[in-house]
């Protein structure tokens, strides 16, 4: 795939971060139930890749561009590359949308996600920013019955030039145990949304969801 070339230092998210969470804070959805998936999955699917069984799973897409370690239980992960917003009249939202999830030991109710967007576009039509990050996690939190319960600013040092920053939600559902966690994250021009959900009320405490999210890498190389 051609990319274009960029500087792999973020964006500048430090100076915006305090906006990101107060624009999340905001976006309180709720609803009786917790979705199964919040994914927007119609676009063309690929065949499922099948993995071991057993243990954490380390997983290279080059489709996606990136790298990260699958919980156990993930035998089997479901890739699609998405539509884009060019079908509803809008500008190309990115040169790549794709799209890879688990559904934990085959169960609807619990299992995690990464959606990539490379090369992507900002609402303007420019470069990606935070608004654009936040814009993506408000619309996988808008996929579930769910009310924001925490968030927080992240940032990870991938080597001593490249930093990436981004915001951290976890959201549970009403009147129920279910929670999401979303972790949205802006590389370069690349942006990527992780999510993980369960219906057990423990997904934070779960170590392998844990190292899921620590072990994400914005390339495949």
């Amino acid at each position: 795939m051609t990319r274009i070339s960029v500087t792999r230092s973020c964006l500048p998210f430090k100076a915006s971060a305090a906006l990101m969470l107060v624009v999340i804070l905001g976006f309180a959805p709720t609803g009786p139930t917790m979705a199964q998936d919040g994914s927007e999955t119609s676009g063309e699917a690929a065949e499922n890749e099948v993995m071991p069984k057993e243990g954490p799973v380390d997983y290279v897409s080059g489709e996606g561009d990136f790298r990260i370690v699958w919980p156990s239980g993930c035998a089997a992960v479901h890739t699609h590359l998405l539509d884009s917003d060019v079908d509803n009249g809008l500008p190309p939202e990115a040169e790549t949308v794709f799209y890879v999830s688990c559904d934990r030991d085959g169960e609807k109710g619990e299992g995690c996600s990464v959606t990539v967007w490379l090369t992507a576009r900002g609402a303007d039509g420019g470069d990606p920013g935070p608004s654009d990050v936040v814009y993506r996690v408000r619309k996988v939190l808008a996929n579930y019955g769910v009310t924001i319960i925490d968030q927080k600013a992240v940032t990870k040092r991938l080597d001593e030039d490249w930093v990436i920053e981004g915001v951290d939600v976890l959201a549970a559902s009403d009147g129920g145990e279910g929670q999401v966690w979303v972790r949205g994250l802006l590389s370069g021009l690349d942006m990527y949304v992780l999510t993980a959900w369960n219906n057990d009320g423990t997904i934070v405490e779960d170590p392998e969801y844990q190292n899921f999210f620590q072990s994400f890498h914005p390339s495949s190389e």
